[in-house]
């Protein structure tokens, strides 16, 4: 199925005026227009022009390179990241959420181009419980990444949520009120809520509670401190901790969702992380959850050192050349706390940037941020440095393109602007001198690398590992 073939199957019509948009088709609540051109910036150009203030939600949709796989814009911003999606799903999507509400189709829709977009790992979502960086990256590098594929090998390629948990190991009861218990050699490990519509992941119940809610209460009520949301092959997974194993309070806000239907093969082993032995006291999310703070300790007392021992004075030096070459003296005092003071502003801004990516809240996954993202930027400085040029600026040109977009929101990547003080062109001390200045890549370069390559490990670097502390410990 392409983009042409959902139009058509929807009863898309050429509509009048609107020269960006090729046809369009109503599906329930949600209006669908094929755009003309399928670049990042036709597609907000076509949502633009469909859209033209009115209440109804809007996707606009062209063909992916990869066949059979479509990129969406919308429901409800222009600025939203721009997905990619398998066609057919999109048509099952739009289909699902036919008899709803605007609002409620909207939401979904949202939550579930998130769950499906092909820029990060279809049929995973992560959300604050573990790390993006952990599932794709640390996790399979990791001793017990050999035990999960063991345990995930003879799951049912597309199970219910029962036959999935019994795959694992779990015995299933009924509770008596609401909902089933997981147990695992007779000990209560988890509360199971099914919900027959996914959509109601997000929808609140007869009583006005969030499901996430009233699952909370009866991990408490059972004594346990995992629960899960399940409808068909999907799992949503809370840690809601209990009072009475000294646990924290339920955090409902974070969770981490797996989509056995959709997961690809390399990542069926994922599915192990709500096995009983990683659930259970003392598993493997307890360890994962511990580990993730001690590599986040040591991350931070590793950043600390490079920044001190080579971002810095890397920074500091190719400062220094451009402002002497443009005639500044070093010997002044003055001149060399502006460099000492632009060299902390760029530093402070390369962390909250790098953070934000990391942790998911930059777009780094979508192809329209990709190459902009300071991410990309420090891998392909570290993977360059024996042949940086002493010449080119490229590295710090780039650099600055994306504080610029920081500053005041590019919609054609996805970057809403951050109005503060840390990329304003003047309210920071040094902050004046970075926006003249201009740093070799020889230079830049290693500065760069030191910060997006974890010395301790040799890949890129978990930002969002550290917690608020080590960040404020580092500024």
């Amino acid at each position: 199925m392409n983009t042409n073939d959902l139009l058509a199957t929807l009863g898309g019509r050429q509509p009048p005026g609107a020269p960006e948009v090729v046809s369009v088709a109503i599906c329930g609540p949600i209006e669908v227009a094929l755009a003309r051109d399928g670049s990042d910036a036709g597609l907000r150009r076509a949502w633009r022009q469909r859209q033209k203030g009115r209440p109804t939600p809007l996707l606009t949709v062209h063909d992916a390179a990869t066949a059979g796989v479509v990129r969406v814009l919308g429901p409800t911003d222009e600025r939203a990241p721009i997905r990619q999606v398998p066609a057919d799903l999109l048509a099952d999507l739009l289909q699902r959420t036919s008899t709803m509400s605007r609002l409620l189709a909207a939401r979904e829709i949202s939550e579930e181009l998130q769950r499906l977009d092909e820029g990060g790992i279809p049929g995973v979502v992560v959300k604050g419980l573990l790390t993006r960086h952990l599932v794709q990256v640390r996790l399979r590098l990791m001793d017990q990444w050999a035990g999960m594929q063991k345990a995930a090998k003879d799951l049912p390629a597309s199970p219910d949520w029962r036959a999935l948990l019994s795959g694992l190991g779990f015995s299933l009861e009924r509770r008596k009120q609401r909902g089933w218990l997981a147990r695992s050699a007779g000990a209560p490990v988890l509360v199971v809520h099914p919900i027959a519509d996914p959509g109601a992941f997000a929808r609140l119940d007869e009583a006005g509670r969030p499901p996430e809610g009233a699952l909370a209460l009866d991990c408490h009520a059972e004594g346990v401190r995992y629960g899960i949301l399940a409808s068909g092959a999907r799992l949503r997974l809370f840690q809601a901790g209990t009072g009475a194993e000294g646990g924290d309070s339920a955090a409902t806000t974070s969770y981490l969702e797996l989509d056995a239907a959709n997961l690809r093969p390399a990542d069926r082993p994922l599915l192990a992380l709500v096995a009983p032995d990683a659930l259970v006291h003392g598993g493997l999310f307890d360890h994962l959850v511990a580990e993730g703070k001690r590599f986040g300790a040591e991350l931070r007392s590793r950043l600390d050192e490079e920044i001190r021992s080579r971002v810095l004075p890397e920074l500091a030096r190719g400062l220094g050349r451009w402002t002497e070459g443009r005639g500044g003296n070093l010997a002044d005092p003055a001149v060399r706390r502006d460099i000492e003071s632009a060299a902390l502003t760029w530093v402070f801004r390369a962390l909250f940037v790098l953070y934000a990516e990391s942790a998911g809240y930059l777009p780094i996954d979508h192809a329209s941020y990709q190459p902009t993202a300071l991410t990309t930027l420090a891998e392909q400085a570290a993977d360059t440095l024996d042949s940086l040029d002493a010449r080119a600026t490229s590295l710090w040109d780039r650099f600055a393109v994306l504080v610029r977009a920081l500053r005041t929101g590019d919609s054609a990547i996805g970057v809403p602007a951050y109005n503060g003080a840390l990329f304003s062109a003047d309210s920071l001390p040094g902050a004046a001198l970075l926006e003249t200045a201009s740093v070799t890549n020889d230079v830049f370069g290693p500065a760069l690398a030191a910060l997006g390559r974890d010395p301790g490990t040799g890949l890129g670097v978990d930002y969002s590992s550290l917690q608020m502390g080590h960040l404020g410990n580092l500024y």
